[in-house]
């Protein structure tokens, strides 16, 4: 029942930030309405084949890493789809892990190898989306537009170091917890039971660099096949935009468009607010602003719309559906 009222709350939360966008950004219903049905259709589709898409690479990623866990790509899917609410209602986009790990451990993958699939699919994001919005810092600067270039060029270059020392440090024996860390633990909770967490912590982190070592070295066609899904999820993100954009008049070419987008995930990264609210928006705001001169707010709001409501149902359908299904047996 608490699951359920959650995905209630955060739905009608949604909702209510549709009204909050209307009215912070000076849009009207009637000019979020002027996109056009067809569009709205349209691009909704192309919302929800992202998704289904994004489950597919969440499947080929953990069939990498454990060849013979028991899933199927019809509930690996529906698994990623229910954990990409939590993403889309915590700030950062960084709730996911707490349905897709332990749903990964009830289907026969250790902790390690769990957090490693977990990890791969905001390193490929974080990679590829870091790359694009380093090109759409680049086309800012010949644009004029000096101080958002640097900051988005800042964050791109931040999300990047991150996420990519981090494997880094676990290879060479860094992932356990450092002994300051332990002596304050130690002074809270005693030193026999830090002992045996610290003894776990570093026993998942032996499984994750096991598991990265095997993947990296034998497994170049997931790669290549993780690659390209994620370059489809790109062109999908870019197409919603492209669509709305179209659908009100505004002439753009679906590589803006993708740049675009891109931009919008990588203010929305900042953990300010759930899913990035208001930072997106003036993320994609400043992007636009700076091509056509003038703030496409009705596009931007419909856009997220499309984006982030759409499949903030549809995923907490799919969260409901898994918790009943399988996360309660």
């Amino acid at each position: 029942m608490k699951l359920r009222t959650a995905v209630y709350v955060g739905i009608f939360a949604s909702i209510v930030s549709i009204i909050a966008y209307t009215l912070f950004f000076g849009v009207s219903v009637s000019d979020i309405i002027a996109v056009g049905p067809a569009a709205f259709l349209l691009a909704s589709i192309v919302s929800i084949a992202r998704l289904l898409v994004q489950g597919v690479r969440f499947y080929e990623l953990s069939k990498g890493i454990n060849s013979n866990a028991s899933i199927k790509v019809s509930n690996t899917t529906v698994a990623r789809m229910a954990s990409e609410f939590t993403d889309l209602v915590v700030p950062s986009y960084a709730g996911g892990e707490l349905v897709k790990i332990p749903w990964l451990v009830k289907k026969g993958f250790n902790l390690g190898q769990a957090i490693l699939i977990a990890y791969l699919e905001v390193l490929f994001d974080v990679i590829i989306g870091g790359l694009i919005s380093i090109i759409a810092a680049l086309y800012l600067l010949t644009r004029g537009a000096y101080v958002p270039a640097l900051i988005l060029l800042m964050l791109s270059f931040l999300w990047i170091g991150f996420f990519t020392i981090v494997p880094w440090l676990v290879s060479r024996g860094k992932g356990a917890m450092p002994k300051p860390i332990v002596r304050i633990i130690s002074l809270i909770v005693g030193a026999k039971r830090t002992e045996s967490f610290a003894s776990k912590l570093n026993e998942i982190a032996v499984q994750s660099s096991h598991a990265a070592g095997t993947f990296f070295k034998s497994s170049k066609g997931v790669i290549a096949k993780v690659l390209l899904l994620t370059i489809i999820m790109v062109v999908l993100a870019g197409m919603i935009f492209w669509i709305i954009a179209l659908g009100s008049g505004l002439q753009i070419d679906l590589f803006a468009s993708i740049l675009g987008v891109y931009v919008s995930y990588t203010f929305g990264a900042i953990p300010l607010t759930p899913g990035g609210s208001g930072l997106s928006e003036g993320g994609l705001g400043l992007f636009t602003s700076s091509l056509y001169g003038g703030q496409l707010w009705a596009s931007i709001v419909a856009w997220r719309i499309i984006s982030y409501h759409v499949p903030l149902l549809v995923t907490g359908i799919a969260l409901l559906y898994l918790s009943r299904k399988e996360l309660s047996k």
